[in-house]
């Protein structure tokens, strides 16, 4: 099993948190997440009969929920745009007791959403997209009816986490796989070699072990971020932290990385896409947004330390605010 499925920090743990803070129509509701989900996104391809026997165990899982549950509501965090269809007969009847959570599965959606989510729409299945209320007048015109949009709740715990900071130099950090979804090796040397001149001091999160080190990162702080212990310890470390994403492939597409660097009190820097937007917006200001990379070097190079400080200073406001319960109405 280890051969298909490469032990590490599931990305998308902060997911499976956040869904604590929500309910449905008043009450609690069950949550179903894909089987193996992070591992297989290591390798796609190479896993693809776990692709595809992960989808019908949660299409099992979720048909016996919804048949013995006649009263309780199911949201089902990951799954296929196609596998969904398939599924249409079996899950019709009960679609007013079922949520999709979509925030994966547009992510490169900038005039149309896919074709399959157009299916479900019309068929009355509904979707939870956290973070996408920005989107609601534009790319989902014609199906918004379909949509809840809460925002992306925080845990109690990081509502009042203290700061530990370096006080003298400030602290930038980048942390992930850097596939190449997300920015050219040689776009990133470029944005990192101009970090360093600018006397901000770099720290580069890898999820990797020891021995799977990219060479590109030699002559910079390396941390391996594999456990959420690492993880934290990583992030706590951070005055900013700056997340890379192509508008290709990220233009509707939610941030986990962004809610954890909130909650441990690190200003994020994001691309200037709608749900990243909506991210460090609401209900106030904590982070920057960028158009480009020599936008990101100009927020960096122009009176930061100021700017940073005046964004730290909403924290607490925004944790706050994103710790409450939230009801979805369907």
């Amino acid at each position: 099993m280890n051969f298909f499925f490469k032990p590490r920090l599931d990305p998308h743990d902060v997911l499976s948190r956040a869904f604590s803070k929500i309910k449905v129509n008043g009450k609690n509701p069950a949550i179903l997440k894909l089987p193996y989900a992070s591992s297989i996104a290591v390798n796609q391809y190479l896993n693809f009969p776990w692709f595809l026997l992960s989808h019908l165990i949660l299409s099992f899982k979720a048909f016996l929920f919804l048949l013995k549950n006649r009263e309780k509501f199911l949201i089902i965090r990951e799954f296929s745009n196609w596998i969904a269809v398939l599924n249409i007969p079996f899950f019709y009847f009960f679609k007013n007791r079922l949520l999709l959570n979509i925030n994966h599965n547009i992510k490169n959606a900038r005039s149309s959403v896919p074709f399959p989510i157009k299916i479900l729409c019309f068929f009355g299945f509904k979707f939870i997209f956290f973070d996408g209320i920005f989107l609601k007048k534009t790319l989902l015109k014609k199906i918004g009816a379909n949509f809840v949009f809460p925002f992306f709740p925080l845990d109690e715990k990081w509502k009042m986490q203290k700061k530990n900071k370096p006080s003298k130099n400030l602290t930038i950090g980048i942390v992930g796989d850097f596939r190449s979804e997300k920015i050219s090796i040689n776009k990133l040397l470029l944005v990192l070699d101009e970090i360093n001149k600018s006397g901000l001091h770099l720290k580069i999160g890898l999820r990797s072990s020891g021995h799977d080190i990219p060479q590109w990162t030699k002559g910079f702080e390396v941390v391996l971020t594999n456990s959420q212990t690492d993880y934290r310890r990583f992030l706590s470390s951070l005055n900013a932290i700056i997340i890379f994403a192509r508008r290709e492939t990220y233009f509707s597409r939610h941030s986990g990385t962004v809610m954890d660097a909130i909650a441990s009190n690190v200003i994020p820097i994001v691309p200037k896409f709608p749900v990243f937007c909506r991210q460090v917006f609401f209900p106030n200001l904590v982070g920057f947004t960028y158009d480009d990379l020599n936008d990101l070097l100009r927020i960096l190079t122009n009176n930061f330390p100021v700017e940073l400080n005046r964004r730290a200073v909403s924290l607490t406001k925004y944790k706050m605010y994103r710790c409450n319960l939230q009801n979805l109405l369907i």
